[in-house]
């Protein structure tokens, strides 16, 4: 049996997420949704991403092919929308939140960096997390309002200003002189490189990983399976889905790490296919 899970952002972000449960997981059928439409997530209002994230779930819960958990994929609609989506279908929704945690309890590290959007840095929720593991560490904390914006329409057009975006955010980054650099938006490890090129000595930690190793137990509970990652299943596919054009789901294609894997691109018009 094929065990299909859904993936779901704003942008591109969370194809750092898939591409992570893809290495771990292969035999999944992965679908990825771009809501590209009403990107990015953190601009829109509590309510409205409640609302949005609801319908979203209940249109893949209506699929004659049943998808068997939901992945949020993007901090902002975990910090918004994951309980009320949770309340609204009857799947496993699994979130994302930002690594401090491990960052700041590992007894080698004294000085920490977080790199996130602006909205996520003002959140209650970031602050709650750094006041509650920070004991004596330090951590600083950078706020970019480009950089997943800019990932998500890399071109050749944008190449200039994302090259600039990133070694501004590694100059304040190395100033500091932190152990470890926490990024805290799913948009940032598509271009982990560039950050490992530039910050020699500096540990690099992001979500995915965790995520996708809770998405596996999920599973397992809910559907009862002695153990998804069965080596004799055969290899899943991945397909794209957006809310926006063309162009994206171009762009989608391109953060995929395993291209020759997508088996489909589709253009979803969620004003009117769903559900409410």
């Amino acid at each position: 049996m094929k065990y299909n899970v859904a993936i779901i952002d704003s942008g591109s972000g969370g194809l750092s997420v898939l591409n992570t449960i893809r290495r771990q997981s292969p035999e999944l059928n992965l679908h990825y949704y771009a809501d590209s439409c009403f990107s990015p997530y953190g601009e829109k209002s509590s309510e409205f991403l409640k609302s949005r994230l609801v319908q979203i779930g209940r249109y893949l819960e209506a699929l004659s092919e049943p998808v068997h958990a939901i992945v949020l994929a993007c901090n902002t609609a975990t910090v918004e929308g994951i309980d009320a989506l949770r309340r609204a279908v009857s799947i496993p929704v699994v979130g994302v939140e930002p690594a401090v945690k491990p960052a700041l309890v590992n007894p080698n590290v004294s000085r920490v960096s977080v790199l996130a959007t602006p909205v996520t840095i003002g959140s209650n929720r970031l602050q709650a997390l750094i006041s509650l593991w920070k004991n004596d560490k330090q951590v600083q904390l950078i706020s970019s309002a480009d950089l997943a914006r800019l990932i998500d329409s890399a071109d050749s057009r944008s190449e200039s200003a994302l090259c600039k975006e990133i070694e501004r955010i590694c100059s304040e980054v190395t100033v500091f002189r932190p152990d470890v650099l926490v990024l805290a938006c799913t948009h940032y490890p598509l271009v982990r490189d560039r950050f490992e090129g530039s910050l020699h000595g500096v540990e690099i930690l992001e979500p995915s990983s965790s995520v996708s190793n809770q998405l596996i137990r999920r599973l397992e509970q809910e559907i009862c399976i002695d153990c998804i990652s069965d080596e004799g299943l055969p290899i899943g596919g991945v397909t794209l889905h957006s809310s926006g054009d063309e162009g994206d789901l171009k762009s989608l294609h391109r953060w995929c790490d395993d291209q020759s894997a997508v088996m489909g691109k589709c253009h979803l018009n969620f004003h009117t296919t769903v559900l409410s």
